[in-house]
């Protein structure tokens, strides 16, 4: 990482820039890049394709790693975290690795802080370490404004909105598509496969504790698993496995079917036939 003195904003620039980096597989940014002040306080950096940087620092957290070994709070550092400036100065002075101090960035959020540049990042490091403050990727007053509030609210509810409708689109394709005790009943990605069907028809007809370790966490209503259907209506049904792995107890197939049944959720004129016992709609 980039130590440099913060005399020269160009100068700073510069030495971000050099330590520009692509991004890890699976990040959300293209290119990251990091910088340490003088005063030992670290930034991260993260340039997207649209030309806009995030900045997030690592802030400490009063923990750090003891010469035994172990990870623990630290009273020494605990007691200057509200000093940015100086915190790294009291680590070294009590006699603690700065490499073992634990820290954490912010992550992305609605009312994230951009830039548009590098110069307008390096003013918001200067900012901060000039005011002897953490370094805030949120944008509070922006959380404060009764617009923005009014357009997150907006936007939530369309959100809202098509999620009910993706839910009655998935359910209707499940109730055309499926048959028997399988109408009605859906994964995240649509209907379920056969090979998940003919795992639980195996467990149906010959029930015990490997086919139900095999079915247990199937989806059958979109996230709502098979182990979570039969919670929903067996009171007595295990919240967790015991600690050597097994379970302590399996559904009975009647159990499990009206379990299933339920979690369809398939209204009078969609049930198929032999399931008229059927007698909730939830979607």
């Amino acid at each position: 990482m980039a130590t440099i003195s913060l005399d020269s904003p160009a100068a700073l620039v510069a030495a971000i820039r050099r330590t520009r980096r692509p991004s890890g597989q699976g990040d959300s940014h293209d290119f990251a890049l990091t910088h340490r002040a003088p005063n030992g306080r670290l930034f991260e950096i993260r340039e997207y394709e649209d030309g806009r940087f995030f900045m997030s620092e690592l802030r400490p957290n009063g923990r750090g790693l003891r010469p035994n070994g172990t990870y623990a709070e630290i009273p020494a550092l605990k007691r200057v975290l509200d000093d940015p400036n100086g915190f790294v100065a009291a680590a070294r002075a009590a006699g603690l690795d700065e490499d073992g101090i634990v820290r954490g960035g912010q992550g992305l959020g609605v009312a994230t802080r951009y830039f548009p540049d590098l110069a307008a990042v390096v003013e918001a490091i200067r900012g901060a370490i000039a005011e002897n403050r953490w370094y805030d990727s949120v944008d509070r007053e922006l959380l404060r404004d009764p617009a923005f509030l009014a357009s997150l609210a907006e936007d939530e509810e369309v959100g809202r909105a098509a999620w009910e409708t993706q839910k009655q689109a998935e359910h209707a394709r499940a109730v055309a598509e499926g048959e028997g005790i399988f109408k009605g009943l859906h994964s995240m990605r649509g209907p379920l496969p056969k090979e998940r069907r003919d795992l639980i028809l195996a467990y149906l007809n010959a029930p015990d504790e490997a086919g139900w370790e095999a079915i247990a966490h199937t989806c059958v209503k979109g996230m709502t698993t098979l182990w979570q259907a039969w919670l929903k209506v067996d009171p007595e049904a295990p919240r967790s496995k015991s600690r050597d792995g097994a379970w302590p107890r399996i559904p009975e197939p009647e159990t499990l079917r009206e379990a299933m049944r339920d979690a369809a959720g398939l209204a009078r004129d969609e049930r198929p036939d032999g399931e008229a016992e059927i007698v909730a709609l939830r979607r």
